[in-house]
């Protein structure tokens, strides 16, 4: 019901929001020695070193700039009385009138029609069959930075995943799955990858939604079976690293982001907000996206290609979750800001660490050749000419077929393209694997409005049942390619997991295992599978006495010799090579006994 005393309630509005921002200026009058001092007393050592004076000084304009929002929001509630007191009893109405549970069957309605049937059974089997794809090699040999996430990471404490990005490897919501999956299943290679698994297997229905909501069911349905059909696709779904959930997330926004242009509505601006924060909280790499789709919502706003009659409903959901999402992030992300390896490991860490114009565009120019090399590999020349020739015959179809005022992937591109000279870095492939799924959209996109218009003026009336039984057909011959691809299919020899079993055969409680990474990681994950922990390797910045030494090497790598291994260790000192003994060689992996010096 409506509030008995609105003028109380503005009073106390307009006071909490100057209290608020005082408590926030307050905050940050601590000095960087005292804050840090203080924070000291709860940490082992008593000191606290994980927040530099440079990222206290960020965080201190952060909340500086908090506090001039809340001053101003209270100075024009001061001056706005009446607006105010209509938007505070505005919560009241919606309350009233909302239904969480009408409003979640609308959106599965208006997704998953029934007169949508056949759509939806292709895309069943659609994504049955990418599952099938996925499987074959879901037991391949453990990649470096799988075993590295989870040596590292998911295999250790909630504390430590939560509040350590001393490496990118740590996408935290990924290692979180993970580390969920490995606790309820065990240790095996396949519950490892089982987040990215179904992340990859879930994009296919997700793209077909982001379809159907810009453009068309067959556009959607087509979209879906490229995107289960990609090799690099397929590949990051055999992959531990969170680029799948990535791919899964972006596909979900602009899904939401299609469903609210024409229908906007609180669940879906809510449920905006959630996938855009759980793809932050996986790789913060999602700004891509996510500043893409915002930028394309805005737009469309601007241009009046939304709903006459929600315009300003829609313009407070936008500036609202665009405020959830930040500031939802920031929180989770706190405890490594606070109590874990800092801002620094986030925004300027090795591979994000900004260059100069020159150096960028250089290091752009280098890898885009590249970034196309992998979206293409393995893919038939005929495949890759058709989806180029479908994302070159969106732009001058889109708007006589869909009625699109801004096509979606100009805010994107234009959004990257601003992100990425603000930042100056020039990211790796792997970064731009939500960009493929979106690629395979458009271009899906551009041939379904090419054969909408085609046969239009044919006047063909079964061009639908025609097209899902083509996409079928393309995706069951796919399967085939697949499971009779002697490379893709050929079973993988994992010399690392053969050389960690025989390790594990023989090691004693004297032994030392010494080994320069990526050998280290990947033969010491497969030795926790055998039960033996990755802390029996020796660390030179602990420099243990040794006993004797198990050593691990790899010829044609970095350090193929076992003399470059002990040097690289520094225990020239503590081992005797010359009396050195190989146990174990096959192919290029090489185990000798090393005892110490006396």
């Amino acid at each position: 019901m409506p509030s008995q005393n609105p003028h109380r309630d503005w009073k106390t509005l307009t006071i909490l929001l100057f209290v608020a921002a005082g408590i926030v200026l307050l905050c940050t009058l601590p000095t960087y020695s005292g804050l840090t001092g203080w924070l000291g007393k709860f940490q082992p050592d008593g000191s606290f070193d994980s927040l530099s004076q440079q990222e206290f000084s960020i965080l201190e304009w952060i909340l500086r700039a908090k506090a001039l929002f809340l001053v101003l929001a209270g100075i024009f509630s001061v001056f706005n009385k009446t607006l105010v007191s209509t938007w505070m009893e505005s919560p009241g109405n919606f309350a009233r009138n909302f239904s969480l549970r009408s409003e979640l069957k609308t959106l599965r309605q208006s997704t998953f029609p029934r007169q949508d049937r056949a759509f939806l059974l292709g895309l069943a089997g659609i994504t049955l069959f990418s599952l099938l794809i996925r499987l074959i090699q879901i037991n391949r040999t453990v990649g470096y930075d799988e075993a590295y996430t989870f040596i590292h990471f998911a295999s250790r404490s909630l504390r430590i995943i939560i509040t350590d990005y001393s490496a990118p490897n740590n996408h935290i919501f990924h290692s979180l799955l993970v580390s969920l999956a490995y606790h309820i299943f065990g240790n095996h290679l396949w519950v490892l990858r089982l987040p990215a698994l179904l992340a990859g297997v879930l994009t296919v229905p997700a793209v077909y939604m982001a379809g159907k909501a810009i453009y068309s069911c067959s556009a959607g349905l087509l979209a879906a079976a490229f995107v289960a059909l990609s090799p690099m696709l397929v590949d990051y779904s055999g992959n531990a690293r969170g680029y799948t959930l990535m791919c899964l997330f972006a596909s979900l926004i602009l899904w939401l982001a299609g469903q609210l242009r024409n229908n906007p509505s609180f669940i879906k601006w809510v449920l905006l907000a959630s996938f855009s924060i759980l793809g932050f909280y996986t790789v913060p790499v999602m700004v891509y996206p996510v500043c893409g789709v915002y930028l394309w919502l805005l737009l469309s706003w601007l241009v009046r290609d939304t709903p006459a009659e929600t315009r300003g409903r829609f313009l407070t959901g936008f500036i609202l979750t665009s405020l959830m999402t930040i500031l939802t992030t920031l929180a989770l992300y706190s405890p490594v800001l606070i109590f874990g390896s800092g801002l620094s490991s986030i925004i300027s860490n090795e591979f994000v660490q900004s260059q100069s114009y020159s150096d960028f565009l250089q290091s752009v120019m280098a890898r885009m050749p590249r970034v196309w090399a992998e979206w293409t590999f393995m893919v038939p020349g005929s495949v890759v000419f058709f989806t180029v020739a479908g994302f070159i015959l969106l732009p001058g179809l889109e708007q006589r077929s869909f009625k699109h005022k801004i096509p979606v992937w100009l805010p994107m591109i234009l959004a990257i393209s601003i992100l990425l000279f603000v930042q100056r870095v020039a990211p790796w492939p792997r970064v731009w694997l939500f960009l493929l799924v979106f690629y395979l959209l458009w271009s899906a996109a551009g041939w379904t409005a090419f054969t909408k218009i085609a046969f239009a003026r044919l006047q063909w009336k079964f061009h639908q049942p025609l097209l899902i039984g083509a996409t079928l057909l393309l995706v069951i011959l796919g399967f085939v390619a697949y499971k009779t691809d002697p490379i893709f299919n050929a079973p993988e020899e994992s010399l690392t997991r053969n050389a960690a079993r025989f390790v594990a055969s023989i090691i004693t409680d004297e032994d030392t295992l010494v080994a320069v990474s990526p050998v280290s990681i990947q033969v010491g994950y497969y030795l926790t599978m055998e039960g033996i922990p990755f802390d029996r390797f020796y660390n030179k910045a602990r420099r243990e006495p040794i006993q004797h030494a198990i050593v691990i090497l790899a010829e044609r790598s970095k350090f193929p010799t076992l003399d470059r291994v002990v040097e690289f260790q520094l225990l020239q000192d503590a081992l005797d090579v010359q009396k050195a003994e190989l146990l174990y060689g096959y192919k290029r992996m090489r185990v000798y006994s090393v005892p110490a010096l006396p």
